[in-house]
């Protein structure tokens, strides 16, 4: 069973945007050795700007490495905290560990924009809902996550675009 409290490497890691010096702290667990894993994290912030920079314009760092998972979002918590996710230096949106969204004034006008130059682009959700399903077969087949879960997801996804 390929589950994610059974997984060899948890950590803490930092993307800096080398252009700008903005950053994204986040966790990953994986299978994968951290040297040789490319994931730059899934915040949306963080990823609009590595597509409009560069994946090379930006380097990964590892702040920490975790035994378990607890103690992992624990970490993340106390750093990613509300005052951390108001700064303008940084691409996180989200508190760290179990916590919510703080969605501040310039973040909504921003998702609205996203959602926006989408719809432009697509025409309608429809389009991104086969892209994410796509992603989330390609994470399956990496091992990200189980089958039950994978199909308990896409279930979920499917149902809330045909609402």
């Amino acid at each position: 069973m390929n589950h994610i409290y059974n997984r060899k490497y948890k950590y803490l890691y930092k993307i800096t945007n080398n252009i700008n010096k903005r950053y994204y702290i986040g966790v990953r667990v994986t299978d994968r050795d951290p040297n040789k894993d490319f994931y730059f994290g899934s915040g949306v912030f963080i990823k609009q700007a590595i597509k409009k920079y560069g994946k090379k314009n930006f380097t990964k760092e590892i702040l920490m490495y975790f035994d378990n998972i607890d103690d992992m979002y624990n970490k993340e918590k106390e750093i990613v905290n509300v005052e951390f996710i108001k700064r303008r230096n940084t691409y996180n949106m989200e508190v760290g560990g179990s916590g919510g969204k703080i969605w501040t004034k310039e973040m909504r006008e921003n998702m609205s924009r996203v959602q926006i130059e989408r719809i432009k682009t697509n025409g309608s959700g429809r389009n991104d809902m086969r892209h994410f399903l796509k992603i989330w077969e390609q994470k399956y087949k990496d091992g990200e996550f189980t089958k039950d879960e994978y199909e308990k997801s896409n279930n979920r996804k499917r149902n809330a675009f045909t609402a």
